[in-house]
Formats: C-alpha cells, sequence, structure tokens
C-alpha cells in the first residue's frame, strides 16, 4: 500500500476548475447563439415567406405552412437545447481529461501535468510509482502553470460564426422594432399564430358576386339578380353566363389599380388568365370592375378564381356550375266555353281535351288552357311571362295579373301547373323553371298558343224566280245558305214593307229601280211593317224559305204592298257566341220594287228582247262557224286529194326498185298513215294550220253552248217570275215555253251536242297513225283509199251537216221570237188604248162633277 500522498496544488485545482468552468460557459454561449439563429432565422425567413408574396401580389402565408414553420423552429430549438445544451452540460469532465486537453494546446508541460492530476488523486490505487519522484513531477508542474493560457483550449471560429450570423438578424430586428413595432408585432404574432390578420396592402379588393341577367323576354329591364359567394363558392346554372363584379376601395389610404386580373382553372384542368374592364367613374368610395367574357361566357363547368389587383388578391373562389331544372314533358289540358259545350254539364271543371303540347298549337277563342309541364328536379318556383303580339311590353307587364294566369307547384315539386283562364288572343308563355336550390334554366321554355276565333256566320240569299220588280200578290221564294263553325242559334228573314218609297212616276222609273235595287240600301229611318219568318236549317246550313205576300195581306200580318212602295228583304243570322259581342250576320239587303202587272210585263219584255238580241248574235256566229267548217271541210278534201296521187306516185318509183333496197335508213318501215299524208314540209304546215281552225271551231261551239243554255234558263226565268208573281198570262207563258226554250233546249241537246263531239273527229282524223298490218302481212296503202271516204272528210262533212241543222233549229226559234215581238207590239197598242180610256173616263167622270157642282153655284 503506498504512502498517502499530499493533495494536488492548489494552482493546479484552479486551473482545473476554472477550465471546467470556461468549457461549461462556452457550451451555454454556443447553445444560445444556436438557439438565437434558429429563432431570428425562422422569423426572418416566416416574415419573407408571409409578407413578400403579399408585396407581389400575392396572397398571405396560409396558417398550415406557418404553422410548419413554427414546428419545425420549435423542434429545431429543442433539439438544440437538449442535446447541445443539456447534454453538453451533463457529460462529465474529469480532471486528467481537462489536464490532457491543456497539455494537446502546451506541450511544453511534457507530461507532468496530466501525471500529476492523474498520480494525484485520492483513492488511487495499483499505480508503481516513487513518491518522491511523483512529488518531484508534481512541483514542477505547479511551476509550469504559470505560463499556461487557457483561452488556447478554446477555439473561438464557431462562436464567432455564430456570432456573425445572428448579430445582424439581432440588428435587423430591433431596428424593425424600432421602425415598425406594430408591424413587427403582427409578424411575431402571424408566425406565432397567434393571429391571422392580412397584412396591409396598398389596394383593398372587395368581391361583390355574380350577376344573372333575367331570362324572361320583356324584362330586360329588369335589375339583375346578384348571387353572392358563400364560403367563396357560388352555385350557378350550367351554361349561363353571368358578369362577376368586383370593387376596388378609392379612399386616401388605398390605390385602386389600373388592372384586375383573374386567374381561373376549370373543372376540367384549363387553366388562363384575363383582365377585368372598369366600369364608370369612383362611386361612394369604390371603383367597380366586372368580368363577362371567358371562362364566364355560356358557363359549362365549374372553375376556379383568383383575382388580383396591385398588391391585393382574391384567392380560392369557386363558381360551381348546376344542371339547370329541364321540362320534360307538357301537357295541355283544353276546357272550352261554355256556348261550345252544349250537351256538358258548366260545373264539370274537367278538360274536354288533354294533349302534348305541339308548336303552333291553336286553341278555340275563349277556352280555358291549363300547362302541366314535369320537371327533372324538384322545383321552388317557376317564372312566368305571357306575352300578347302587338302589345308592349310596359303594358304587357301590367297585365300579368293572378287574374291573367294562376301557377300551382306540387308538394313534391315535381309538377308545375299554370291557368290560363280566358284565351282571346294568340299568346306566348315563357316558363324559366327555379329549382329549391335557386338554380334556374337560362333558357326559357316557351309555348305559342294561337287561337281559333269564332267568325261570324256567312249568309248567302238567292232569290229563286223573283226579279227586282214585283207585283203587290207576288210570291218571294228565297233560298238560304248560312254556314259557321258550329249550328246556327237563329236564322230569321224578315219582309219590311216601306209604303213611303217614291212612286216609280215620280222620279224612279221601274227600270231605274230594277238597275238600283240590287245595291245596299239604307234601313229605313221608322219601324215598318214587317213580318219576320224562321225557317228551318239542315246540317248543312240550307234553307229554303217563300214570302207570300198575298197570303201575308189575307192574314193581315202586313198591308197589301201599295204600287210604288218597296218590300226590303233582311236576313239575319245569329250564333251562341256569348263571351263579347254577339255575332250576328246580316245579309245583304235585297229591295223589291211593287209595280203593277202591266209594268212587270213591260219588264219582263225588255229582258226578253235582250236575250232575243243574245240569240240573233248566236245565230250569226253560227252562220260563222258553218262557213268556216265548210271551207275547213274542202281544204281537208283538197289535201287527201293530193296526199293520194303523192301516194300513187310513189308507189310506181318504189316499184321499179330491188326490194332488198328497202332497208335504207328504215324509213320505208315506219312510214305513219296519217289519213291526210303529207308530201312536204308545206304540207305539214297546212294540216297544223287546219287543226287550229278545227280546234278555234270548237271552242265556238262550246261558246254557242254555253250562250244558248244562258237564254234557256233566262226563259225559263220569265216564266217562273211570271207564276211568282201570279201574273195570269197563259199564252204567253205557252208560247215562251213551248216555242222559244224546249226548242232551243233541244238543238242544244241535238244537232249542237253532235256537232261538238264531230269536231273532235274531225281533229282525229287528221293526227298521224300508224297503219294496222293485213291478215296476210301486206300493207294497206292509204292513198287508195277514196278522198270522200276518208275518215277526216267524213267527220268534216257531218259537222257541216250538224252545223246546218244547229242554224236551222235556231232560226225557227228566232222567226217565234220575232212573231212575238210583233204580238208584243200588238199588247203595248191594246194597254195603250185601255190607258187612254181609262184617262178619257177619269176625264169625263171629273166634268161631270164640275158641271153638277156649277149647277149648285148658280
Amino acid at each position: 500500500m503506498h504512502p498517502k500522498l499530499n493533495p494536488l496544488h492548489p494552482k493546479l485545482n484552479q486551473l482545473i476548475e476554472g477550465l471546467r468552468a470556461r468549457v461549461r460557459r462556452y457550451v451555454v454561449i454556443d447553445s444560445l447563439l444556436a438557439v438565437a439563429a434558429v429563432i431570428l432565422t425562422t422569423f426572418w425567413a416566416g416574415f419573407a415567406l408571409d409578407y413578400l408574396p403579399v408585396r407581389l401580389g400575392g396572397t398571405e402565408m396560409p396558417s398550415a405552412a406557418r404553422a410548419l414553420i413554427l414546428l419545425l423552429a420549435v423542434g429545431l430549438i429543442a433539439y438544440l437545447l437538449l442535446r447541445q445544451l443539456w447534454g453538453r452540460l451533463n457529460t462529465p469532465m474529469p480532471d486528467d481529461a481537462l489536464a490532457l486537453l491543456v497539455e494537446r494546446h502546451h506541450p511544453s508541460l511534457g507530461g507532468r501535468l496530466v501525471t500529476a492530476v492523474q498520480l494525484m488523486r485520492d483513492g488511487r490505487q495499483g499505480d508503481a510509482h516513487a513518491p518522491d519522484l511523483l512529488m518531484q513531477v508534481h512541483d514542477q508542474a505547479t511551476e509550469a502553470i504559470a505560463s499556461v493560457d487557457p483561452g488556447r483550449v478554446f477555439d473561438p471560429k464557431p462562436l464567432k460564426k455564430k456570432a456573425l450570423a445572428v448579430g445582424p438578424l439581432a440588428l435587423l430586428a430591433i431596428g424593425f422594432v424600432a421602425w415598425n413595432p406594430a408591424g413587427f408585432a403582427q409578424a411575431a404574432s402571424r408566425l406565432t399564430l397567434l393571429s391571422n390578420d392580412p397584412w396591409p396592402r396598398r389596394a383593398k379588393l372587395e368581391m361583390v358576386g355574380l350577376e344573372l341577367a333575367p331570362v324572361l323576354p320583356g324584362r330586360e329591364d329588369a335589375p339583375p339578380k346578384l348571387v353572392e359567394f358563400i364560403d367563396q363558392v357560388a352555385r350557378l346554372p350550367q351554361g349561363s353566363s353571368p358578369t362577376l363584379r368586383i370593387r376596388a376601395a378609392a379612399d386616401e389610404s388605398k390605390i385602386v389599380p389600373m388592372i384586375c386580373t383573374v386567374y381561373y382553372e376549370t373543372e376540367s384542368g384549363t387553366r388562363g388568365q384575363t383582365n377585368m374592364r372598369r366600369i364608370g367613374r369612383v362611386r361612394d368610395g369604390y371603383q367597380a370592375f366586372v368580368l363577362d367574357t371567358s371562362p364566364l361566357a355560356a358557363l359549362p363547368e365549374s372553375v376556379s378564381i383568383t383575382i388580383q389587383g396591385l398588391d391585393d388578391r382574391l384567392s380560392d373562389y369557386i363558381i360551381e356550375a348546376v344542371p339547370p331544372p329541364v321540362l320534360t314533358e307538357t301537357l295541355v289540358d283544353i276546357r272550352y266555353p261554355q256556348y261550345l259545350r252544349l250537351d256538358a254539364d258548366p260545373a264539370d271543371a274537367s278538360p274536354d281535351r288533354t294533349q302534348d303540347y305541339q308548336s303552333g298549337m291553336r286553341i278555340r277563342e275563349g277556352s280555358q288552357v291549363t300547362l302541366r309541364s314535369t320537371s327533372s328536379t324538384p322545383l321552388g318556383e317557376v317564372l312566368v311571362a305571357v306575352n300578347t303580339p302587338g302589345r308592349d311590353a310596359e303594358s304587357e307587364l301590367q297585365a300579368e295579373t293572378p287574374e291573367t294566369f294562376r301557377l300551382q307547384i306540387s308538394d313534391a315539386g315535381d309538377v308545375a301547373q299554370l291557368m290560363l283562364p280566358d284565351i282571346r288572343e294568340a299568346q306566348t308563355v315563357s316558363l324559366v323553371p327555379v329549382d329549391r336550390d335557386g338554380i334556374a334554366a337560362q333558357t326559357p321554355y316557351r309555348y305559342f298558343l294561337g287561337v281559333v276565333r269564332d267568325e261570324p256566320p256567312e249568309i248567302d240569299v238567292k232569290l229563286q224566280g223573283i226579279g227586282n220588280a214585283i207585283t203587290p200578290d207576288a210570291r218571294i221564294p228565297a233560298k238560304i245558305i248560312a254556314t259557321d263553325d258550329y249550328a246556327l242559334r237563329d236564322l230569321s228573314l224578315s219582309a219590311l214593307l216601306q209604303s213611303d218609297a217614291p212612286e216609280p212616276d215620280g222620279g224612279e222609273s221601274p227600270e231605274d229601280a230594277e238597275n238600283n235595287s240590287g245595291a245596299d240600301a239604307p234601313e229605313p229611318d221608322r219601324d215598318p211593317p214587317s213580318h219576320t219568318q224562321r225557317p228551318q236549317v239542315d246540317r248543312d246550313g240550307k234553307a229554303e224559305v217563300a214570302v207570300d205576300l198575298r197570303q201575308l195581306a189575307s192574314q193581315r200580318d202586313i198591308p197589301r204592298p201599295a204600287i210604288g212602295s218597296v218590300v226590303t228583304l233582311v236576313t239575319e243570322a245569329r250564333y251562341g257566341y256569348d263571351i263579347g259581342e254577339p255575332h250576328v250576320t246580316r245579309a245583304e239587303l235585297i229591295r223589291l220594287n211593287v209595280v203593277t202587272p202591266d209594268q212587270l210585263l213591260a219588264l219582263l219584255e225588255r229582258r226578253e228582247l235582250e236575250m232575243r238580241a243574245r240569240l240573233e248574235q248566236t245565230v250569226t256566229e253560227t252562220t260563222s262557224l258553218r262557213d268556216s267548217l265548210d271551207r275547213v271541210r274542202r281544204e281537208i278534201q283538197d289535201q287527201v286529194r293530193m296526199a293520194s296521187s303523192d301516194s300513187d306516185a310513189d308507189e310506181q318509183d318504189t316499184g321499179d326498185q330491188d326490194t332488198g333496197e328497202q332497208d335504207t335508213d328504215e324509213q320505208d318501215t315506219d312510214e305513219q298513215d296519217t289519213g291526210v299524208e303529207p308530201a312536204d314540209a308545206t304540207d305539214q304546215r297546212a294540216i297544223q294550220v287546219l287543226r287550229l281552225r278545227i280546234q278555234q271551231a270548237g271552242l265556238q261551239a262550246n261558246k254557242t253552248s254555253d250562250e244558248l243554255t244562258g237564254v234557256v234558263r233566262g226563259i225559263e226565268d220569265l216564266l217562273e217570275e211570271l207564276n211568282n208573281n201570279r201574273v195570269q198570262t197563259a199564252d204567253r207563258q205557252t208560247r215562251l215555253r213551248d216555242q222559244v226554250a224546249q226548242p232551243l233546249a233541244g238543238v242544244i241537246s241535238g244537232p249542237l251536242q253532235a256537232l261538238r263531239r264531230r269536231l273532235g273527229d274531225v281533229e282525229d282524223g287528221l293526227n298521224p297513225r300508224v297503219n294496222d298490218a293485213s291478215s296476210d302481212g301486206s300493207d294497206v296503202d292509204s292513198a287508195s283509199v277514196d278522198a270522200d271516204s276518208n275518215p277526216a272528210v267524213v267527220a268534216a262533212v257531218d259537222s257541216v251537216r250538224l252545223a246546218d241543222e244547229t242554224l236551222l233549229g235556231l232560226s225557227a226559234v228566232l222567226e217565234k221570237m220575232l212573231d212575238l215581238e210583233s204580238f208584243n207590239e200588238i199588247l203595248d197598242l191594246v194597254r195603250g188604248l185601255i190607258d187612254d180610256q181609262d184617262e178619257l173616263l177619269e176625264e169625263t167622270k171629273k166634268e161631270q162633277k164640275r158641271r153638277i157642282l156649277d149647277l149648285f153655284d148658280n
């Protein structure tokens, strides 16, 4: 066991303990500088990442990024404090290790300090050394430490580097605090997540929202609908064209950007940018900016937008494109007005007809129409506009009241029902469905409903066998045709007797009355005697009625018409139309002048003279027709004879030629038999001229037939008029019927009709036709046919004969009418003698009365 050694010299202990304290200070300073560097670096880096984008027009660093930076900084600081500070401070520092550290930096000690510290330690055992030698080393070490500099043990470079890093950052922080304490506080609070207040900017942008123009027609001047962003999300109908609207503050502390740029990205990944445009001037301290172009034009899909103006930014606004509701089916319920529902119960509100809507459908006037539209999504509301063509927009908007239409939406929201109570005019109904989220269709659904107006009845009144002059005992038959969309409610024929009409001798002759009575005449100022009949109308709207003046006079319904009075026939038709002014139609007034039988006969005789003149004209035209046909006959015969002679010459020439040469151009095999076979182009033109003449003759024959038919009808009308006016002229009627009408009808149905048919045969005979082959195969030569037996010649000869028969028949009737004229002249003379006799008797009576009165006076 070694003897107990003296303790270590105090100088050596002081050196070792001082070095140990210096090491600990070095660790603390180094760790604190590292922590300060981390804190300052984190602050300035975070401040730069948070504020510099703002200065460049970006946005602040999001909270998540700031939290990540803060978390990294706290973690690094914790690491430095635990590992660099706490761990190093708690690391053991033995005396011999410290002595060895000093020895390393002071080689002059020669190991004496380490040897003294190690061997002089209390409780050390197992060392082989001499105590005296150890004490000598101890003393030498004690003496040598006087030249030891403990500072040489430490390397100041790491501390200097850290100080060089921390110093400027700290000075900047101090300057920041001194220059802008509020900014420093905001930066610190934002980095420590104590605040999310944005950095102040030169410009200030505010989101206003999205404007949608009205889609209903006629309401273009209505204010647009503003859709605001909720949590930076706005939902718009797909296909809409909204207008994005923002505003920039324009007060003293803010600068209005020159332009605002919109950065967008569509749902499909398309990216782009566009500029907004200014609208107007600064108002109420704000400048408005709008965007109505791409990507908002006809919005096809969702899009996210970010708006930048100077250093302010509106970020991450989303516009969702939502499919609008669709009207998949529209049914039309129609309930007709009551006057069209004759057999229906008025209390029954069920529709009379239901059908799918079709473009251009038309509805009966006054009907109640209900549109039932089915929606693809539940509806919240339906915007309605009812437009009537010809009405201006302002009056249209004022007219759209609850009385104009009634709108109902089912509880499930899948059916919208619009009822139009009374349709009087064509209307265009526009519907804009809106779902329960406020999404509206951007194109209105238009339904055009035309109106079938109920037209007043149409009346056609024709008198049968009555002219414009009648006798007091006349029977006036009339045929009425009244047509309407539906059955008539009432049809009446009224006979008004105007006894105060001017006498024919007083200014209007029977002839003038006949010419003027067809025109519309004004209704009498006072109520004249009248009689009304209501005839029954068949399903076709036809009715026949007769006004018997003699019967009405005998029954004292109206007085017997006086000579010179006027009977006016008024025909009215009324329909059950009850949704407006009654539909009453009055036919053209018919005025009939009341004349004596003799005056009526005089009028009829004039008409008979007119028909005789027409017959004379027809006879003249028929004579010209007969002469024309005779010329045509002669020309046809000449053409036939010429064709026959040419054919004989051709046969003689072709008989000398070889039969093998008959195939040249195949002319002989294609030769045609025309009946009148032309030899050259001149003959062909002659036949064309003949054909035109025959066609003209046919037209003249048709005209003659029509003229004669008109004369026959005129004679029949005269006979019927005599009967209806109850004029007793049996001889006249017999002569007109038996000697004029019936013979003319016989001519029309006899020779004239045969003449028209025969003219067709003449034209057919001139047309080319192919010869039929004989039974033995030989050709029948048309030239061998005799000219008199040619079909065209035979038909022409018959036509001339029939024209002669027609002319003879018409001449005979014309002679009878001349005889009747002579007879009528005799009757006129007799009437004149009778009138003179009556005047003489009247004057004689007046003279006798005058003489008797003179006797009494004397």
